[in-house]
């Protein structure tokens, strides 16, 4: 692959209208805080399941990224993340796999392991009602949310 010249490839792919390529994010450098500045810890959770029943369906993946941020919204630095399959007690439908990509092998003998998970956000001394950690969700449903945390993620 080292002599592919791949943004040509993908700006001739886009070019053709026929296809939209998405180009992988590298790590980024954490930003230093402004003195002064109260930093808040923030969590993006994806989740993947089987389906959008909550009393049937089940998580085949769970993925979560916390970072730090300022007030002003800013995003100081991106913490280790967590990623993790799981095996559900039944075959994946087809039509989830087609959505999220996500297969019976991959998750097979899979098992999400929460010791291994990232810490979880919690409320700083200077927290207060009006200023919980932030909890951004993504699921494969029509859902993304973006909202204060009622407090600690168990």
């Amino acid at each position: 692959m080292a002599d592919l010249n791949l943004p040509a490839m993908a700006k001739a792919l886009e070019a053709s209208g026929l296809y939209r390529v998405l180009r992988k994010l590298g790590a980024r450098a954490a930003l230093p805080v402004p003195d002064g500045e109260k930093v808040r810890t923030g969590l993006f959770v994806d989740v993947e399941t089987t389906g959008l029943d909550p009393r049937g369906d089940e998580i085949i993946e769970l993925a979560m990224i916390p970072f730090t941020y300022g007030h002003d919204g800013t995003v100081y630095a991106v913490l280790e993340p967590f990623h993790g399959y799981r095996q559900p007690a039944k075959p994946i439908p087809e039509e989830i796999t087609a959505l999220t990509g996500i297969d019976d092998a991959m998750v097979e003998g899979q098992a999400i392991d929460a010791e291994a998970s990232p810490p979880s956000p919690r409320p700083r001394p200077w927290s207060s009602p009006t200023t919980p950690p932030l909890i951004a969700a993504s699921s494969n449903g029509p859902i993304l949310s973006f909202a204060p945390s009622p407090g600690p993620v168990r």
